[in-house]
């Protein structure tokens, strides 16, 4: 008998180097804002239009597939789900950038 089988998860060796990339791309985005508002809130506009374009991509084509009961996509069912979960990060990007309104 062996033990409980063990569930491969390759993303947890890189779990500290994303949050590091996260600290760092909030910081330049503030050093941004503060030295030249006028480029950097644009910028967060056009990155935010498009990962929302991939959220919104992945979860109408969850949609499809769920709706024609296409069992063929399963085994590549997580990407468009892995999409589809930008959507609230990229909502919460959206209340961020309401405050570069006046400047846009």
């Amino acid at each position: 008998m062996s033990g409980p089988v063990q569930i491969a998860r390759p993303w947890t060796r890189w779990t500290g180097s994303l949050w590091a990339v996260l600290v760092a791309g909030t910081a330049v985005f503030g050093a941004g804002v503060m030295l030249r508002p006028a480029e950097a809130w644009p910028n967060l506009l056009v990155a935010m239009r498009l990962v929302l374009g991939f959220g919104l991509a992945g979860a109408m084509l969850v949609a499809i597939h769920d709706a024609m009961g296409a069992v063929w996509a399963n085994p590549i069912r997580r990407i468009p789900e892995a999409m589809a979960a930008t959507l609230l990060p990229c909502s919460l990007l959206g209340v961020v950038l309401l405050a570069g309104i006046p400047v846009l």
